[in-house]
């Protein structure tokens, strides 16, 4: 459901992407944040599910610093 719906529509993606996280599909919930361009979420989920080298990807991929202390 998630790769019919436009990057625009952020709530509806955040929702699945948060489904998608409590049901432990960690790589179609990162697809989502990817999606949308939501690196918080991002490294928040890849914490979650320990993949500790995605966390880094995700943060050196990241434009701009993002404060990732309340991550």
């Amino acid at each position: 459901m998630a790769r019919k719906l436009d990057k625009a529509d952020r709530e509806a993606l955040s929702h699945c992407g948060l489904y998608l996280t409590r049901l432990d599909q960690y790589a179609y919930a990162s697809e989502v944040y990817l999606k949308m361009g939501d690196i918080k979420s991002l490294v928040t989920l890849h914490v979650k599910a320990k993949t500790w080298d995605e966390v880094l990807h995700a943060f050196f991929a990241c434009d701009s610093l993002v404060d990732f202390g309340t991550v």
